[in-house]
């Protein structure tokens, strides 16, 4: 659990820890805190996954009923046809053991190597059948698009995420000039998150090595990171060649030319 003082900042965690397991408080001093960002001042900030859970939640079970609607329009529904007196709650032991299997061959039958049942040829005294077992099937077909909702759902994740670029091939459709825009606003998302990381190691993680080590502050170093966007040649020397046709003096400045 964490630990927050009177104002509600974030003082530590408390964690249980093998091999002892022993509540043991870590200040935050000791720590470096990394969040996504400090919602209404949250120790355990936004996960970037949250948006996604909802589209991911629903795909889950349509995929489930997706799976049974398919064995049941292959197989059929089992019906089972017995004599209303081994349903009574009042039946003999024999007659509610009888039933209860009948149950269970219903709910456990399904189109496998293993297909097969065994029903009793019995009759009443007027020559009526007392034991019968039907496949209920369908009329028709569904009237949803199963593989379009799960599509839609994929997409919804991939958009939360900003990585619905990945899609555009699937689905053929999609521009470069498209997949060029969806993939910047992706890698500057990727940078922001770098930024971030960096900002934390740079204000909690580096003073505190300094000065653990008794270094002068004006020593200290910085965290950065690289650029994440891949540079494409092809812009550059087109932008090159329009500063050169302008009279942009470029290739005496060694600087400027590497």
């Amino acid at each position: 659990r964490w630990e927050l003082d009177a104002e509600g900042g974030t003082e530590g965690m408390w964690q249980l820890a093998p091999p002892t397991y022993i509540p043991t408080m870590i200040p935050i001093q000791k720590a470096l805190h990394f969040r996504t960002r400090p919602r209404k001042g949250s120790p355990q900030g936004f996960s970037m996954l949250r948006s996604c859970y909802r589209p991911w939640y629903f795909k889950k079970r349509i995929e489930n009923l997706m799976g049974i609607g398919i064995e049941r329009d292959l197989a059929g529904l089992p019906i089972a046809f017995v004599p209303a007196s081994i349903m009574d709650p009042s039946a003999a032991e024999g007659d509610v053991a009888l039933f209860n299997s009948i149950k269970t061959l219903v709910t456990a039958l399904r189109r496998d190597e293993q297909e097969g049942m065994v029903m009793p040829m019995a009759y009443d005294t007027e020559g009526h059948q007392m034991f019968d077992l039907k496949l209920l099937t369908t009329g028709g077909t569904r009237q949803f698009d199963m593989l379009g909702i799960l599509q839609y759902y994929d997409k919804s994740m991939a958009i939360a995420m900003l990585t619905d670029f990945m899609l555009l091939g699937h689905e053929q459709v999609g521009s470069f000039a498209l997949a060029s825009s969806k993939t910047g606003t992706f890698d500057a998302a990727c940078s922001a998150t770098l930024d971030s990381i960096c900002e934390t190691i740079n204000e909690q993680g580096v003073p505190t090595l300094m000065r653990l080590n008794g270094l002068p502050e004006e020593l200290t170093p910085k965290l950065n990171h690289g650029d994440v966007q891949s540079v494409d040649l092809g812009e550059i020397g087109a932008y090159l060649q329009a500063l050169g046709m302008a009279g942009v003096p470029l290739m005496p400045d060694d600087d400027l030319q590497k």
